[in-house]
């Protein structure tokens, strides 16, 4: 034990310079998970209690299970726990004792001064039961993400006095036997960068958004409002469509022919484009000039040779660079060979592939399958290609299984006769089972689950 100058140990100097270097750490490590924090945290006493608001820091959900202890928890140091929330998202509450626990969230969030992120599944049911919470929320500076679905006028009352400093949106409107629609229209947040709509009409919002980046709405909005929506946003990056355009061709041919000639007029660089949930052919109906980057089709039907003509007309037009498919076919061995034609003409533009293909339940010639796939590898662009293929089928998911265990030599030599860009650097082979990759070393060799080629 070391002494100073007046004989005095310097333990407790030493202690608490180690306490505040591991506070800081605690501090800056904002990558950090919760089992992280929490294992720092449990070293000893002191350092537990001033982990807490830095693990408040991670978003907070609550729902019907779980309110009861976290208004127990929170109130019993209020003034200290409350200073570290910084993400909290309400779920529904359906029980009654749930219900009964509400009441108990305006006390916290009275205190919650930092504050980022505050969203809530139904908006308009605890806002109108607690209306101070419109107060207590409105008075919170640092809060610039809101999320208020199943939102009324209460919601839109917040909504309004916060505003000015709002970056982040996401809404939709309660659903009533009369449905609730603004009578005014809403105010648009000068520094509003990301905009998530659930059925909302865009055009309730007069005024352009300069800064909005990324924008989530249903398609059906889209296709009567694409001029609104290039108004309205003129700076756009991504744009996510949910759920399809409309019912029928004829809605789809009309949006197409009044989009077209709009679409070719403005200088769109929309970076990211995502369909989820909604049919290839409104792709087509956007009419949106060719300057994709970044192409995701989520969920989507891929049901005939129609659906297939649908894919090669968007993707021969977007040309993207990155493309993500998620499909579902019933007829694998004809949808196929229009989705690798499709590939091989659009991949001189791309350097990312990650295709997920659900495979009908009587598809049997796996081995065929695999060579097809790798048709379109010799892409001199291409940087990386990831392939999953899934079934409902035990039966298909056997053979899927004794395909993808590709460890014999004579696999591996015809995988290396497909692989011969100078550019590629991995391919992997996914199934709900099993992952094989294949990866190009030193442009020379192919390294496959340790077998050199």
């Amino acid at each position: 034990m070391s002494s100073d100058a007046n004989g005095k140990s310097n333990t407790l100097t030493s202690a608490k310079l180690n306490y505040d270097i591991l506070v800081q750490i605690m501090e800056t490590q904002e990558d950090w998970s919760k089992a992280d924090m929490l294992s720092m945290m449990s070293t000893c006493k002191t350092l537990y209690r001033s982990g807490i608001p830095f693990l408040l820091q991670h978003p907070v959900h609550v729902t019907e299970a779980n309110i009861e202890a976290f208004c127990d928890y929170m109130l019993s140091d209020i003034t200290f726990r409350a200073l570290g929330l910084r993400h909290v998202y309400l779920e529904s509450f359906n029980t009654s004792e749930s219900r009964h626990q509400r009441q108990r969230l305006p006390a916290i969030f009275r205190h919650a001064s930092h504050l980022v992120t505050f969203s809530v599944v139904e908006s308009e049911k605890l806002l109108s039961d607690f209306p101070q919470m419109i107060d207590i929320l409105a008075s919170l500076n640092k809060l610039t993400e809101l999320e208020v679905w199943s939102a009324g006028v209460s919601s839109i009352e917040l909504y309004q006095r916060l505003s000015g400093r709002l970056v982040r949106v996401g809404a939709s409107l309660c659903d009533t036997d009369d449905g609730f629609i603004p009578h005014e229209p809403l105010d648009v947040p000068p520094h509003l960068k990301t905009l998530v709509l659930d059925h909302i009409d865009i055009r309730l919002f007069t005024k352009p958004c300069p800064l909005l980046q990324h924008l989530e709405i249903d398609g059906a909005s889209l296709a009567e409002n694409l001029q609104t929506l290039v108004h309205f946003c003129p700076n756009l990056r991504r744009l996510v469509l949910k759920g399809p355009i409309g019912e029928g061709e004829d809605l789809v041919d009309a949006a197409y022919r009044e989009n077209a000639h709009y679409a070719r007029s403005e200088a769109q660089q929309w970076k990211e484009l995502e369909i989820v949930e909604g049919h290839l052919h409104h792709l087509f109906a956007l009419a949106i000039p060719c300057c994709v980057h970044n192409l995701r089709v989520t969920s989507c039907a891929l049901e005939g040779i129609a659906e297939a003509f649908w894919l090669y007309t968007v993707l021969a037009a977007y040309k993207p660079r990155e493309l993500f498919l998620k499909l579902d076919t019933g007829h694998i061995n004809m949808d196929l060979a229009h989705i690798i034609q499709t590939l091989e003409v659009i991949t001189p533009h791309l350097i990312s592939v990650v295709v997920h293909v659900k495979i009908s339940d009587d598809f049997d010639d796996i081995d065929d399958l695999l060579v097809n796939i790798l048709r379109f590898i010799h892409c001199s662009t291409l940087v990386e290609i990831e392939i999953t293929l899934d079934s409902d089928s035990e039966s298909v998911n056997r053979i899927l299984v004794e395909a993808f265990d590709i460890s014999s030599i004579d696999v591996a030599r015809r995988v290396q006769a497909a692989v011969r860009s100078p550019t590629l650097c991995r391919v992997a082979l996914h199934n709900n089972v099993q992952t094989r990759s294949i990866w190009k070393v030193a442009n020379e060799s192919i390294v496959l689950d340790g077998v050199s080629v």
